[in-house]
């Protein structure tokens, strides 16, 4: 299977071959918080499958929670640096699911 990634290091934090010992736990909730916004844009897409217009082709998707400022300012960050590298990229903001 071919691996795609248009990600560096810059995107993702510092990568290491080395197994950890201890467990990066911010790393961990922000993969998570990834995955389940990531889902949530899944699940919309096949709701609204019109959605994928407006995403370009190529374009690495940066996705804005409204109910996360902390994760929002870091995504919002990654989304700067990549677009000041000149890579395509799409912004997409999200509402919060609610409690």
């Amino acid at each position: 299977m071919a691996s795609h990634s248009n990600l560096s290091n810059e995107d993702v934090g510092p990568v290491s071959d080395a197994r950890r010992d201890e467990p990066d736990v911010a790393q961990d909730a922000r993969v998570s918080r990834t995955l389940a916004l990531a889902s949530r844009l899944v699940q919309a897409i096949i709701a609204d499958p019109a959605m994928l217009r407006d995403i370009p082709d190529g374009a690495t998707v940066y996705l804005i929670p409204d109910g996360d400022p902390d994760y929002a300012e870091m995504a919002l960050a990654a989304a700067d640096r990549a677009q000041r590298a000149g890579h395509r990229l799409y912004v997409h903001r999200m509402s919060h699911p609610g409690p």
